[in-house]
């Protein structure tokens, strides 16, 4: 079983799974422009994204990302807005350190789960931030100019 993270700090999910007694390889990784084209082999090598960002603004374009490539994300509320996702269909949210652990655990011992999720992550983003999808949006908002 693998986890990953995006964003924020190693502490939260090394000490949620050590106090909650989930099994599971944590792996960090911080991304910048020197290190970008590393973000997708990263991501490809695990199955759940956990996201528990607590404080920053703008959408996060590593989690539509993720999703485009059919991984499971748990993320806080904040780590979501902006993305017009749905809980427990094409994605995990919670704001609570038990809830986080719960879905956390429950993720990682339910293949099917993950399975769906997964496949409705990566449809809710081929449909609504696939470029072509952009595209066909802006043509036809322009021409209703």
């Amino acid at each position: 079983k693998s986890l990953s993270r995006l964003e924020t700090s190693k502490s939260f999910t090394r000490n949620l799974l050590r106090k909650y007694k989930i099994s599971g390889n944590q792996e960090f990784k911080v991304f910048n422009k020197k290190n970008i084209a590393d973000a997708k082999k990263f991501m490809l090598a695990h199955g759940v994204m956990v996201v528990p960002l607590l404080s920053g603004g703008g959408t996060r374009i590593k989690i539509i990302e993720a999703m485009a490539l059919g991984k499971v994300i748990i993320a806080t509320y904040l780590a979501a807005k902006g993305i017009s996702c749905e809980h427990k269909k094409n994605i995990l949210i919670s704001d609570s350190t038990d809830s986080f652990a719960e879905l956390i655990h429950f993720t990682l011992s339910n293949p099917e789960l993950r399975k769906s999720i997964s496949k409705q992550a990566r449809k809710f983003a081929e449909e609504n931030y696939d470029n072509s999808v952009i595209t066909e949006k802006l043509i036809s908002f322009y021409k209703q100019l």
